[in-house]
């Protein structure tokens, strides 16, 4: 029984024997325990100061025709025939679509027939009679004052005889009758006669001048309907969209055809007021990098948006309606220092810190405000001094005060 007492009491000293020494360990400064620990290994850079940095801005637009027109016609008719499909190409003046004009053709030669007779009236007129009307009406003239000499010699005989009682007096009105009959006849020959002789009046040969006249208005404006039955394109571009097909009935200025000038395209970018834009630059298309050059900026400002729209000419890429990025760099004055990510250490309550190695090869504590993050960088300013030596890599396996050897980072 004494013999177990005593084991039990051997036991129980050689466990406060045993805790001893490491109580006494863990009352040691930990920068002593740091200090006098080998030394590891770790990778440093030299901190440079910066002065500022860049921001990469993207702004989104789209292409657009520079000149876009919806073909369509200034008069009603049948739709007789639409040359071209979307996607396809026009050169300026061809033909895209006609419309149906045989009631107009129709019209036409009856109005060519009146302009016809109309010149040949005029012609006539002015060419006067010829030399057989003339005779003629000369000839009258003397076969009427023969008839009235006799008439007149015959009236006098009746007087005679009406005096003495021999005839009736409706015998001697009659004759006077046929004298003024023959008096009429003959001043109207007269007339007929002289106005063959003095050519046509002036007045005659105005009114079958203006008949003409109005004949080919008729015509001229018939012709513009003809022309107008035909569609051609305004420029050379591509078939955007074919709105109407053969056989449809169409109204002015009902669209058949979209034509889009796509051989210079124009990129609208809305930017914010105030963004200065190069003259010449990059445009993203679908990855592709395209060249563009500026035409201006559209003298208006968004209000809702405090934005303006600047137009850049593309030639020869892209097609109407495609979306296109334009990436600008954008300087910000700001002075730091440019640290790799992997030198940042959290220190709490989102404060960042990261260590330093001092002349002795002692590790310290830095404390740090981030100005801006980029993939594998970060601009930061705090207690960081021109030249200090941060640490780059091992920042897990260190801690302030530790003795470290240290090695100068290889830039990938």
């Amino acid at each position: 029984m004494k013999i177990g007492k005593w084991i039990i009491a051997v036991v129980l000293l050689g466990g406060v024997l045993a805790v001893l020494p490491l109580t006494a360990r863990i009352d040691v400064p930990a920068e002593a325990i740091s200090s006098q620990a080998r030394p590891i290994p770790v990778s440093v850079t030299a901190a440079r100061g910066s002065e500022g940095y860049e921001i990469e801005r993207q702004y989104t637009g789209v292409l657009t025709a520079k000149r876009e027109s919806e073909l369509s016609f200034v008069r009603r008719g049948l739709l007789q025939q639409v040359l071209y499909d979307e996607g396809d190409t026009v050169g300026q003046g061809q033909v895209v679509a006609k419309l149906d004009t045989r009631e107009l053709e129709a019209r036409r030669l009856r109005l060519q027939a009146q302009l016809d007779r109309s010149q040949a009236r005029l012609s006539e007129l002015r060419s006067g009679p010829r030399r057989e009307p003339r005779r003629g009406a000369e000839a009258e003239v003397r076969r009427l004052s023969s008839e009235l000499d006799l008439a007149r010699t015959k009236q006098g005989r009746r007087q005679h005889l009406y005096s003495e009682g021999a005839i009736p007096l409706e015998d001697l009105d009659e004759w006077d009758s046929r004298v003024r009959g023959l008096e009429e006849s003959l001043e109207s020959a007269r007339q007929s006669s002289l106005e063959l002789e003095n050519g046509t009046r002036p007045e005659v040969i105005e009114q079958a001048q203006a008949e003409v006249a109005a004949a080919r208005a008729d015509l001229s404006s018939l012709q513009v309907e003809i022309e107008d039955s035909v569609l051609l394109a305004p420029f050379g571009g591509r078939v955007l969209s074919r709105q109407l097909d053969e056989g449809s009935v169409v109204a002015a200025g009902d669209p058949v055809l979209v034509l889009g000038e796509t051989s210079t395209l124009e990129a609208r970018i809305s930017l914010p007021q105030g963004q200065s834009f190069p003259p010449k630059t990059q445009l993203d298309l679908g990855g592709r990098q395209i060249p563009a050059t500026l035409i201006g900026a559209v003298p208006q400002v968004n209000q809702a948006s405090n934005t303006k729209v600047v137009r850049y000419q593309v030639q020869n890429h892209g097609l109407p309606g495609q979306p296109v990025t334009l990436n600008l760099s954008e300087a910000v004055k700001e002075a730091g220092f440019w640290l790799p990510t992997t030198s940042l250490a959290s220190a709490g309550n989102g404060l960042w810190q990261c260590y330093t190695v001092g002349a002795d090869d002692i590790v310290q504590t830095q404390s740090l405000e981030l100005l801006h993050r980029e993939t594998d960088r970060v601009l930061v300013r705090g207690t960081l001094k021109e030249g200090d030596r941060v640490i780059t890599e091992g920042v897990g396996q260190v801690v302030p005060g530790q003795r470290v050897i240290t090695q100068v980072a290889v830039k990938s």
